[in-house]
């Protein structure tokens, strides 16, 4: 390669590491998995090199998201709260996606090339335009710290009231969030919409019938 471009992967190199703080043998095969993946998009982006995924999108409560295979020209990549994520256009939904790359279950670098627009900025990318949907969560005060730890992709803006934290969410549909609100059991209470507290309540009297020792 030449010395420019043999400086810029040097670089990638020098920015990134994978530390396995697990010590099973699953935990250290899903890190090395993770950073073969990785190498291949850095190459990929560096060389415009199109890549063909095997993507899962986040599991719903209801079933199993099929792994839809995906075209994408990656553009570059993106951390958010530790957990990393491809940008580049997803030539099946016609327009710039992110990637988890958790959720990638193969990946393949294509011999097709591609030109990223020269408008595109990586810094300056925003999530999909079509989350409309505003969700608001309120948390008791002393689990602020730990619901902020754990902030997903969706997370637009938080305030500080009487009640405790009150997060405001952005998502595309109420299944994107269900799982997460969920998983704060009694401690999270959804203020809006009122169809996602029905969800909720209906979940939860799912959960009643499973666990009724009388049934």
């Amino acid at each position: 390669m030449p010395h420019s471009l043999r400086q810029r992967v040097q670089h990638l190199r020098d920015s990134m590491r994978f530390l396995a703080l697990d010590p099973s043998y699953h935990r250290k095969q899903q890190n090395k998995q993770q950073e073969e993946q990785l190498q291949m998009i850095r190459r990929a982006v560096l060389e415009s090199s199109r890549l063909e995924l095997h993507y899962q999108k986040r599991q719903r409560l209801d079933r199993i998201p099929p792994i839809e295979p995906r075209r994408v020209d990656p553009y570059g990549m993106v951390n958010v709260h530790g957990a990393l994520y491809l940008i580049g256009y997803c030539h099946l939904r016609k327009g710039v996606r992110q990637f988890r790359l958790d959720r990638i279950r193969r990946l393949d670098v294509l011999p097709e090339r591609f030109r990223r627009p020269e408008e595109f900025s990586i810094q300056q990318y925003q999530p999909e335009q079509n989350r409309n949907l505003i969700v608001r969560v309120q948390f008791p005060a002393a689990m602020a710290a730990y619901v902020r730890e754990s902030r997903p992709f969706f997370w637009e803006t938080e305030k500080e009231t009487e009640q405790g934290l009150e997060v405001t969410l952005r998502v595309r549909d109420e299944d994107e969030v269900l799982s997460w609100i969920l998983s704060w059991g009694g401690q999270a209470l959804v203020l809006e919409p009122s169809s996602l507290r029905h969800k909720i309540y209906e979940q939860a009297r799912h959960m009643i019938a499973r666990y009724d020792p009388e049934g």
